[in-house]
């Protein structure tokens, strides 16, 4: 009669060499950090764009009430506005777009929301303003500016007042840049 081994018997698994266990843990390292820079893009930098952006608000909003919001690229005591200071608030409903501009385009003021661009007018003011922001991690404010249609509304507010432009058209892309505004 036949003996039936045990399945440990049966196949016998020589051990790693020590060079493929090397390979083996920074195959691992490496999936572990990439599975862990993934989740913190995704999920923990929106939950810190959301808590900067309900600070910046809650800031801006009061420096409304109280007549301080900037009205320039210094603050009421003639000091240059510190980066991340909130200069407007930027709402383009046809996207759901409700977002504070700081002051700069720093990566850490990015982290937090829309920048404004130091060397450009304050938004709403005489001139173009530049603001920009992520499209994809920090919760990225303007990853729907693709769906934006001519007409559309976008509404600024600033220690100035309200203002609202409309979308007079898109370009992707490699389009050549449009031409400069009038001085009007």
């Amino acid at each position: 009669r036949a003996r039936r081994r045990p399945a440990a018997e049966a196949v016998a698994v020589p051990p790693l060499s020590p060079r493929l266990q090397v390979v083996r843990a920074a195959l691992l390292a490496t999936s572990v950090l990439s599975v862990a820079l993934v989740a913190h893009l995704v999920v923990v930098s929106s939950l810190q764009h959301r808590a900067a952006q309900q600070q910046a608000y809650d800031a801006f909003r009061a420096q409304l009430a109280a007549g301080t919001a900037p009205v320039g690229p210094t603050d009421v005591e003639g000091r240059v506005l510190p980066l991340g200071a909130p200069v407007a608030l930027l709402e383009i409903p046809a996207i759901g777009l409700r977002q504070v501009v700081g002051e700069g385009t720093t990566p850490g003021v990015l982290y937090g929301g829309p920048g404004h661009r130091r060397d450009s007018p304050l938004p709403g003011q005489a001139g173009t303003s530049v603001v920009m922001g992520r499209r994809g991690a920090f919760g990225g404010p303007f990853a729907r500016l693709d769906e934006l249609d001519a007409g559309d509304a976008i509404s600024i507010t600033t220690g100035q007042g309200s203002f609202e432009y409309r979308v007079t058209g898109t370009r992707e892309e490699g389009d050549p840049a449009p031409a400069p505004a009038d001085a009007d």
